[in-house]
């Protein structure tokens, strides 16, 4: 009986938040159109995947859209952008430049700077990047 009784807690106090942030979005929408030019926190959409209590609002995320999700390439949907509007990858060619190859979506990195690196497959691939390693962190 003991354990039903916390499990009807942790699901009231789960709603609750839901319900809470419900109200928060309202709230934001409402301010939005009363006030344009007021900068209103908005929930992230990074953290739309978390629990209702880890879900964070964010000041960095503007009318546009989440400039996490940007970053990566990714629309607030976590959908790819256009390579268009994809932002460059930024790495440093061997000319000392910026590169400016868009990243891959989901990545910080285009695909020349690591961004479709998936690492070496094998155990002698493996062996072969602890060996280069080694080498280059000797002192």
């Amino acid at each position: 009986m003991e354990g039903l009784r916390k499990m009807l807690t942790n699901v009231e106090v789960e709603m609750d938040f839901k319900q809470k942030i419900a109200r928060y979005k309202q709230a934001v929408d409402e301010i939005r159109e009363k006030c344009p030019g007021v900068r209103v926190a908005r929930l992230c959409p990074a953290t739309a995947h978390l629990s209702a209590r880890g879900q964070m609002a964010c000041f960095e995320c503007n009318k546009r859209g989440c400039l996490r999700f940007h970053e990566l390439g990714l629309d607030d949907y976590g959908e790819p952008l256009a390579e268009a509007l994809r932002p460059g990858c930024g790495a440093k060619t061997n000319a000392g430049e910026a590169c400016q190859a868009r990243v891959v979506p989901g990545k910080r990195r285009c695909r020349m700077h690591g961004g479709l690196s998936t690492g070496p497959k094998t155990e002698k691939g493996r062996e072969r990047i602890r060996q280069a390693q080694k080498r280059r962190w000797k002192g």
